[in-house]
């Protein structure tokens, strides 16, 4: 899904000195954003209480969910601000 949105938005839409540099960078870190949601899921599949388990069965520390939905967050807040840049930036067109 992280690769699919970063197909669909403009990802540096400010004029910078060398734009393809930047583009690859932000490229690189969203990768990364990609990894962690793939990561997320499997934890969530496996650890989470969504799914049926034994009565014995244990979740993970609140430290690893807070890390998911800190990182989860993170990207969604970028998403959102990203697209109001953008949106703002095809208006002054």
């Amino acid at each position: 899904m992280v690769k699919e949105t970063n197909k669909q938005i403009d990802l540096m839409p400010f004029e910078v000195e060398n734009i393809d540099l930047a583009k690859s960078s932000i490229g690189k870190i969203l990768g990364g954003f990609s990894n962690i949601v793939h990561g997320i899921t499997e934890l969530r599949n496996s650890y989470g209480t969504g799914h049926g388990h034994s009565p014995e069965f244990k979740t993970l520390d609140g430290i690893y969910i807070k890390l998911a939905v800190s990182s989860s967050s993170e990207l969604a807040v970028f998403y959102l601000s990203i697209n109001q840049v953008n949106a703002r930036k095809s208006s002054n067109s």
